[in-house]
Parts: C-alpha cells; structure tokens; sequence
C-alpha cells in the first residue's frame, strides 16, 4: 500500500495523460497486434509463434486468476489481481535474444506497471504478480515451442 500510496503523490495533468498512454502499451489490443505483425513476416514467423503461445498461456493464467480471487481494484472496479497489462510486457523478457531489447521490455513492463498503479487500476502486488507471470509465461512458451512444432507437423502436416 506504501507503494501505491507514494506513486499517488505524483499525480498532475501531464503525468495523467502519459501515464493513459503508457498503459495503453500494455493492452490485449496492442499485444495482439504486434503479434499478427510479427506473424505475417516470414523473417518473424518463429518468434511471433512463440510469443503468440507465450501470450495465450499468461492471458489463461491471469484470467484464471482475476476470476478466482476477484479483487477489487482501486478505482472500484472488479478483477484487479493480477494486472494483464503489467505481465505482457514481461513475457518479452525471456523471449528475446538481444540484452537491449531485454532491457527495453523490462523498461516498458516497469513503466506499464507503474501507469497502473498511477490510474488507480491496480495495487503494486498486482503487478507484481502479474510481471512473474508473464516473465514464467515467455519460458514456458519458449519450452513448448519445439514440441508444439515437431506436434504439429507430424500430426497436421502444419509447419509452424
């Protein structure tokens, strides 16, 4: 609470609409966006394939869970643990290969997660929860991947 209660203390026009927008970064909608993107290139396919599992399985976990505990956030509103937004950006965080692009997905998840405690849509366990999520999300995925793959194939006839 200490946490929330702090990141409140910033709260001025300016930061509300950068935080709005930063959210946004980490909706179901941009998500799934980025990976028909990156489906729809050859170049990209193996990684947006993976991603796309990643992005199903922590998609799966937090919706398990907001029904099951059904918090409430602190505007008000149901289904606050744990954040979806938070944990998408830390799916990337084992997927990619590069250190900056690493680094860069936790700069965004840490952001993301901040702009929902800031709009009041979360508490910092929320979050919290909801990076672990989707950080064991992106390892999964990427375990499940070639198994998936050699599936597919043998039984569909489907290169994936």
């Amino acid at each position: 609470m200490a946490v929330s209660n702090y990141i409140q203390t910033w709260k001025n026009p300016i930061l509300d609409k950068l935080m709005l927008g930063i959210s946004i970064s980490g909706s179901i909608y941009f998500f799934a966006i980025l990976i028909l993107i990156l489906l729809i290139h050859l170049k990209t396919r193996k990684f947006g394939t993976i991603f796309l599992i990643s992005f199903l399985i922590q998609t799966f976990f937090v919706g398990i869970l907001k029904i099951t505990v059904h918090r409430t956030r602190p505007n008000g509103l149901p289904y606050s643990f744990p954040s979806g937004h938070a944990g998408r950006w830390f799916v990337l965080t084992d997927l990619f290969q590069n250190k900056y692009f690493i680094i860069g997905s936790i700069i965004l998840g840490i952001l993301v997660s901040i702009s929902r405690i800031y709009l009041h849509a979360h508490y910092a366990s929320d979050v919290i929860v909801g990076a672990i999520i989707g950080y064991l999300s992106g390892y999964a995925g990427k375990r499940i991947y070639p198994w998936l793959r050699k599936w597919t194939k043998e039984n569909i006839g489907l290169e994936i």
